[in-house]
């Protein structure tokens, strides 16, 4: 797991368009939680980032999203159903959503159920 730095993208608040989907990487759905996997890299350092996102419209404030930093040798070990808990055991993650009122945060720990 890479060390935080002081590149906009490991350091809150975060801004959408400091990142860019990984255009190698395809968007999985996890149907079990309704949520959207995505491969996404900073636009300043090329860090690349797993980050898992869920929203419930029937629900106000409802979506969250976490991002970790992930290799790509991590990343041909995930599946749908290990990425929620690949976050949640990482030493550090970011988090954010309307459900957190953030727009980003570090933090650890599992956010999903």
């Amino acid at each position: 797991m890479a060390e935080r730095t002081d590149c906009v993208c490991m350091n809150p608040p975060l801004h959408y368009e400091d990142f860019e989907i990984d255009p190698a990487s395809d968007t999985f759905l996890d149907d079990a939680n309704g949520g959207e996997i995505t491969v996404e890299k900073c636009r300043h350092c090329g860090t690349k980032w797993l980050r898992y996102f869920v929203e419930y419209p029937a629900f106000t404030s409802s979506g969250r999203w976490c991002r970790g930093v992930v290799t790509d040798e991590e990343l041909a070990q995930l599946t749908t159903e290990t990425v929620l808990p690949f976050l949640g055991d990482l030493p550090w993650h970011l988090y954010g959503g309307s459900y957190f009122n953030t727009t980003g945060k570090v933090g650890k720990g599992r956010l999903f159920p």
